[in-house]
């Protein structure tokens, strides 16, 4: 995005449940300033809470907006969504990860669907994408392992599907 602002809080390992310091949400309370400006958040519907053993929750009433267990994959999801709505009122995009097949992750990733008709979000869903699937079956230097894409993966198959479904979401958010 050539005109938009990137705060990037990768850490590897990490999950969105959980009160630990590098948790997703510890994180986003902590490292982004609610006075940085914000084109639009963008935030990786982790793969490691079920490797972690982290509760799957449940998703809210559709009136709720505070008040979410951060203890549970979904709660910290909600909890995410309405803080970053408060304080920045920008898109907000989740994507999903490329992994072998994972009947957990699966149900996570039917949640955030549930949740994105609550809460009017954006998912960029490579889990279930047939193209990134063929492509990375093609390129098999693409991905380190079958969640990681190597910097082929990125410029061949992630970066382009980013660029045009970010400048989509950017697009619509326009006054």
């Amino acid at each position: 995005m050539e005109r938009g602002r990137i705060a990037e809080l990768y850490a590897t390992g990490t999950t969105l449940a959980g009160n630990a310091p590098d948790s997703y949400v510890h994180r986003l309370y902590h490292r982004i300033p609610v006075t940085q400006p914000l084109d639009a958040f963008v935030c990786q519907l982790s793969t490691n809470d079920g490797r972690h053993d982290k509760a799957m929750g449940q998703v809210t009433g559709a009136q709720q907006r505070h008040g979410f267990d951060e203890t549970t994959t979904l709660g910290a999801i909600e909890t995410i969504v309405a803080y970053v709505q408060q304080h920045w009122a920008v898109p907000i995009v989740f994507f999903t990860c490329v992994r072998k097949h994972d009947a957990n992750y699966g149900k996570l990733v039917q949640q955030l669907k549930v949740l994105q008709k609550k809460w009017h979000f954006t998912i960029i869903d490579l889990w279930q994408d047939p193209v990134v699937k063929a492509e990375n079956r093609a390129q098999p230097l693409a991905m380190v392992d079958d969640a990681h894409p190597t910097r082929l993966g990125y410029r061949n198959i992630w970066t382009p599907i980013f660029r045009q479904q970010l400048t989509d979401v950017l697009r619509q958010s326009e006054p």
